[in-house]
């Protein structure tokens, strides 16, 4: 008798080809935010990134002269097993210009302009910045429940090394269920 294992998972994926799909901005009043564009690039073969901008005209830079605190947000539904995969890249001034990304309970939002997580958030990961390239991350938080996904992006007022930060195909996967099936191996 041989038994065949299978695991079977659900993926969301955000890649912004589409828009912005479930995503929340909250920025106002900021002078550098987020915005859906194709000035960043892409990490994969989309076109579509979600990147910090100075202005309208959606280019991929950030006012250094300004500080800034913008967030972005996704819902998510989690289970223990659930992992958590972005793509992101972003020079910034180092140890004051980067993203950082926490997962929250659905209680409250922050304010744009604070550094203030909402109540209950959990920072996944340390400092996002230095890196000019793509650069993958998969997080496993071990949660389950209903959260919000949030990436922050903070600049203080001084000096820039590069662009700001840049995050694609935001990805949260879910395995589902194993499958156990026995074969008759023939002998």
């Amino acid at each position: 008798l041989l038994v065949v294992a299978s695991c079977f998972s659900e993926s969301v994926t955000y890649n912004f080809e589409s828009g912005r799909e479930d995503w929340v901005f909250i920025q106002y009043g900021q002078a550098n935010y987020w915005v859906r564009g194709t000035e960043a690039g892409s990490a994969s073969e989309g076109s579509y990134a979600l990147y910090i901008t100075r202005n309208n005209d959606e280019k991929y830079e950030y006012f250094t002269d300004q500080t800034s605190v913008s967030w972005a947000y996704v819902p998510v539904t989690l289970t223990e097993e659930s992992t958590i995969s972005f793509s992101w890249k972003g020079m910034g001034e180092g140890g004051w210009d980067y993203l950082k990304v926490y997962l929250s309970p659905i209680i409250e939002s922050p304010q744009a302009g604070s550094t203030t997580p909402p109540t209950g958030a959990v920072q996944l990961g340390g400092y996002y910045s230095g890196q000019p390239n793509w650069q993958n991350v998969t997080l496993s938080p071990g949660k389950s429940g209903n959260y919000n996904l949030f990436f922050m992006w903070e600049n203080d007022y001084n000096t820039s090394y590069g662009a700001p930060a840049a995050i694609d195909n935001v990805c949260i996967s879910t395995p589902s269920y194993y499958d156990l099936t026995a074969v008759a191996n023939g002998n």
